[in-house]
């Protein structure tokens, strides 16, 4: 479609925004697989926003890493963006829930993709993005 991308939802126009898409994982590939849709429709939705999934960004082996280094390198990237967007069943999450609260502590922007995707057409993204699977 001739559609345009959103953008009123991130309201600072200084260079690039940065968020962390935050999505339960527990080394799960359609964890991974759903992220996935979420990220792509959340950056076809806002071209001026750079969005990273530490699902994706970070790729050490989840069965052989230390539970606790796995989740410092993703608090360590957290650290580094502008902004956080909760997806999924999140708080379900303990991974998800830490970075919720780290997010919070450091005064980032707290988004959840579900209310950056609601009314955009991207159905299946939608879904992931509530914690609801797609058929």
């Amino acid at each position: 479609t001739d559609r345009q991308p959103r953008r009123s939802a991130f309201t600072e126009d200084i260079g690039m925004k940065i968020y962390y898409v935050s999505h339960p994982y527990g080394g799960k590939q359609k964890n991974e697989a759903k992220a996935d849709v979420i990220v792509q429709a959340l950056q076809a939705e806002y071209p001026d926003v750079c969005f990273v999934s530490p699902v994706h960004a970070i790729r050490c082996p989840y069965s052989k890493t230390d539970y606790i280094q796995g989740l410092d390198y993703c608090l360590e990237l957290l650290r580094r963006c502008d902004g956080i967007v909760m997806c999924g069943y999140w708080q379900g999450s303990i991974g998800c829930v830490s970075e919720f609260i780290l997010a919070r502590e450091l005064c980032k922007d707290v988004k959840t993709a579900d209310e950056l995707l609601v009314g955009t057409g991207w159905d299946e993204a939608f879904a992931y993005a509530r914690g609801e699977e797609f058929e």
